[in-house]
């Protein structure tokens, strides 16, 4: 763990932000959009075996937009968010361990998901342990909203929003469970595995 240092709310010069600001509203603009994705997750009952295909689609389309847009922007936090929560919120640098370890589970999920059978009973059971996760990744997330409005300078949340929101650079689409989430690895990395995923999507028939 790197060294603790002081928060700049208890440096002289520190600006202190309001309980609104552009990074805690980005962060639960995306949690919110999240959560509108898993609710079309949810599995249905079919005791006769045979899901609608409108179901089929629905989820197909809920799985892929989940992956499009959380893997993107997991790939920026822990590139632009998490390091300045480790140095300056350093008394939450467990909960930064274990939103990484929560991510590492959802992309895990979210392989194996890509090769079942959609139309399974062992699908939905994946489906569950997926929503699961991500609903608590949402809920560990939302721990730290209070404590970034309160403590992290307005100028530093300014700079760490425009960054997570900036145009430009490949990021991965798909799941990579394995690779490191150390942030000079994933700097290194994320180009590689972005472009190994459009490589993947062009040569792949499976879902998602």
């Amino acid at each position: 763990m790197p060294d603790a240092e002081m928060p700049d709310a208890e440096m002289p010069d520190a600006e202190m932000p309001d309980a609104e600001t552009p990074l805690v509203a980005l962060l639960s603009l995306w949690e919110n959009e999240a959560r509108v994705l898993l609710a079309d997750l949810h599995p249905e009952p079919h005791p006769e075996g045979v899901l609608p295909q409108a179901v089929v689609d629905r989820r197909d389309r809920a799985l892929r937009n989940l992956r499009r847009t959380m893997l993107p922007r997991e790939s920026r936090k822990q590139r632009f968010l998490w390091p300045v929560v480790r140095r300056r919120l350093y008394e939450d640098a467990e909960i930064v361990d274990e939103l990484l370890h929560r991510l590492r589970v959802v992309e895990r999920e979210l392989v194996r998901l890509r090769w079942a059978d959609e139309r399974s009973q062992l699908f939905d059971q994946q489906l569950t342990v997926l929503i699961g996760y991500v609903n608590t990744y949402l809920r560990c997330e939302e721990q730290l909203l209070p404590r970034l409005a309160s403590q992290l300078p307005a100028a530093d949340q300014a700079r760490v929003a425009a960054r997570l929101t900036a145009e430009g650079g490949w990021l991965p689409v798909q799941p990579h469970p394995d690779v490191p989430a150390t942030p000079w690895i994933a700097r290194i990395a994320t180009p590689f595995a972005a472009a190994f995923d459009r490589l993947r999507d062009r040569l792949s028939t499976a879902p998602g």
